[in-house]
């Protein structure tokens, strides 16, 4: 079972998502393929009862290569599970559930694949997303198949609100679809949004960027950005205006709305962005764009939950031109009172 020669391996962290971890699992065992894949699904150490689904999931489901010992790796990192699905022969889940939280102490989990490092494909799907499209997989390796001059493949998806239960269509002109120059810069202006859980990437290449180009990751709350814009930059990519994906938000994530999370989240982006930019030479429109829609982003969830502190702080780094913008948030700062729409107005474009 575990000799089996994998084209596509999927890469799935989870934490706390109890409540959205089985649309995730049906989602990869929903996936027609001609090829073996292998899920690689790590739980960062929940504390919500999710390892109790996943491994309730895997023993309803799949067929372990030891019944009588279903535990195929034990070290004091994690356990580790191997099984393959009962009904879909190509889909196998390599689970590891870690024995304690790797993200609060910024411990990586990229080593733990249990040796299936070296296979051809990677897809990616967080705990709380889903696959809705069944040839997902298929499709996308059907294309990087027949195009080697392509790296990566990535889809339409779906924007899915929790609370309100809206479920909105994320789909790109028809101009992504092309070879497109200006795809590199678009990537990290927002211009062409990729969603993390539609990709599917050469393993060769997602290693030589995380290798090479590892001083762009550091210090980073996202690191998909940097991976996209790197695979445009050093090949090609394609787009496939189809719906393969639910990228979901809620209240809980680091994108939720309007929160302290929220705006740490996007100074962080606003960087990483700004930082790609500059390194690599972007040319001066490319820099504007992203501080005028990063960086009023950044502000006016500041201004949502009266960091003004910090946003003098953030003004005076990298908007030191608009001094206007950091006197009123230093008013503001000493006048608690004050009225977050008049900040607003004054400080916002």
């Amino acid at each position: 079972m575990r000799d089996t020669a994998f084209l596509v391996r999927v890469y799935c962290v989870t934490f706390n998502q109890s409540s959205y971890i089985l649309d995730t699992l049906n989602g990869f065992c929903m996936q027609e393929t001609n090829f073996p894949f292998i899920c690689t699904i790590i739980d960062d150490a929940s504390t919500d009862g999710e390892r109790e689904v996943i491994m309730n999931f895997l023993q309803k489901f799949f067929v372990f290569e030891n019944e009588n010992n279903i535990i195929c790796e034990e070290n004091d990192d994690y356990i580790r599970y191997f099984a393959q699905h009962k009904t879909n022969n190509n889909c196998y889940f390599n689970v590891f559930l870690l024995k304690y939280n790797h993200y609060c102490i910024k411990k990586s989990k990229l080593s733990y694949d249990g040796g299936y490092n070296g296979v051809k494909y990677m897809a990616f799907c967080e705990g709380d997303d889903y696959w809705v499209n069944p040839l997902k997989l298929q499709k996308q390796v059907d294309f990087l198949e027949e195009h080697d001059d392509y790296t990566m493949v990535h889809t339409a998806y779906y924007r899915y609100y929790q609370n309100s239960g809206k479920r909105i269509p994320v789909i790109l002109s028809n101009e992504f679809s092309l070879d497109n120059d200006g795809v590199v810069w678009d990537i990290i202006t927002g211009d062409m949004m990729i969603g993390t859980a539609t990709v599917l990437v050469n393993s060769l290449m997602y290693n030589k960027i995380n290798s090479d180009y590892a001083g762009d990751f550091q210090n980073a709350m996202m690191t998909d950005v940097q991976t996209w814009f790197h695979c445009a930059r050093l090949s090609k990519i394609q787009y496939i205006p189809e719906l393969t994906a639910v990228y979901r938000k809620n209240d809980g994530g680091l994108t939720a709305i309007n929160t302290v999370k929220r705006f740490y989240f996007l100074k962080n982006a606003f960087e990483i962005h700004l930082g790609l930019a500059t390194k690599y030479d972007a040319p001066s429109i490319i820099v504007k764009k992203i501080l005028d829609k990063y960086g009023n982003a950044v502000i006016s969830t500041g201004i949502d939950n009266c960091m003004y502190k910090e946003l003098v702080a953030f003004c005076k780094k990298y908007l030191p031109k608009n001094k206007k913008r950091i006197m009123v948030f230093r008013i503001a700062r000493l006048l608690p009172v004050i009225d977050k729409r008049i900040v607003r107005r004054l400080t916002l474009k």
